[in-house]
């Protein structure tokens, strides 16, 4: 039976997990800018590729430890509390998958373009952190259906209806399907084109932009509950459904996501020797360079034109 001591200890749980992701991501940032301060350090590198990650993450962790400690401290009633529940699982959601990402972004820039022993050790490493990637994404959908669960308990005084049971069921196997296809492209097609819609969705603006807007609109959604809510009642069941509908879409993107950009990453590691040639001083020269570097030769030695007496 879900009462509010129940929701009130998870609640309180939830924060400090919060508050202590918050603190890794705020300390990375404060090793990253003093480490950068030597201008031989790779970390300006890293700094670069994972800095708006970040920051973005140490402000939705910081804020989602804000609400459920809220939640935790006001939780004496059980069907506000289970309907805030909803709202608040779905921005956890979303700053925990752009944190994941931040790791991937470092792990990526920290390899450098360097084609060594310890590079490619580095790179193995973040292949292998998106796959987990992909199942963490499934975790964190799996805890959106907990909280959707708990609410129809609440609601309904039983297990589940079958239309919550169907939506949820069918979210949890897509996401499963999607994870299990995005390891294995991550794995044996990372090399392959990808579309423009799985360029788009694995692009940092997107991971970004779902991991400050879900906790944003948590925000939104906590502050409305609490104050248009009646004591004793809970939020319409569409509005749960609606929670679970979006967490679905958000962990089936950013999981294609993963996926994607580590094809995208593939290309560009292929590429960064071939544009490096034409800029390393005692290297070859690409064909484009070389093409400008005759041109400005012939320029140089025309006879110039003189003027007529």
């Amino acid at each position: 039976m879900i009462t509010t001591a129940n929701e009130g200890a998870l609640a309180g749980l939830l924060s400090t997990l919060a508050g202590v992701l918050s603190g890794f991501a705020f300390s990375t940032i404060v090793v990253l800018l003093v480490t950068g301060l030597d201008s031989g350090s790779g970390a300006n590198r890293v700094l670069r590729a994972s800095g708006r990650a970040l920051v973005s993450s140490f402000v939705g962790l910081t804020t989602m430890s804000l609400l459920y400690a809220g939640l935790a401290g006001s939780s004496d009633n059980c069907r506000l509390a289970v309907s805030e529940g909803v709202v608040l699982s779905l921005g956890f959601l979303g700053v925990s998958v752009l944190l994941i990402h931040a790791v991937i972004v470092m792990l990526e820039a920290a390899a450098g373009p360097g084609d060594d022993g310890r590079a490619r050790d580095i790179l193995g490493i973040a292949v292998f952190t998106r796959a987990v990637a992909c199942f963490l994404n499934t975790l964190l959908l799996g805890m959106v259906y907990e909280a959707v669960t708990d609410f129809e308990r609440v609601t309904y005084g039983r297990p589940g209806s079958a239309l919550v049971e169907r939506v949820s069921g069918g979210a949890l196997l897509l996401q499963a399907a999607v994870c299990c296809a995005s390891v294995r492209f991550i794995y044996r097609r990372r090399s392959s084109g990808t579309s423009g819609f799985a360029r788009i969705v694995g692009s940092g603006r997107t991971f970004v932009g779902v991991g400050l807007g879900l906790p944003f609109a948590a925000v939104a959604g906590f502050v409305c509950i609490d104050t248009t809510t009646p004591r004793g009642s809970t939020i319409p069941v569409p509005v749960a459904l609606s929670v679970l509908a979006v967490a679905c879409v958000c962990t089936v993107a950013t999981t294609v996501g993963f996926a994607a950009s580590a094809a995208a990453t593939s290309h560009q590691a292929e590429d960064e020797p071939e544009q490096e040639a034409g800029t390393r001083p005692g290297g070859a020269t690409s064909i484009g360079a070389q093409r400008d570097n005759d041109r400005l030769a012939g320029q140089e030695s025309a006879p110039q034109p003189t003027p007529n007496e």
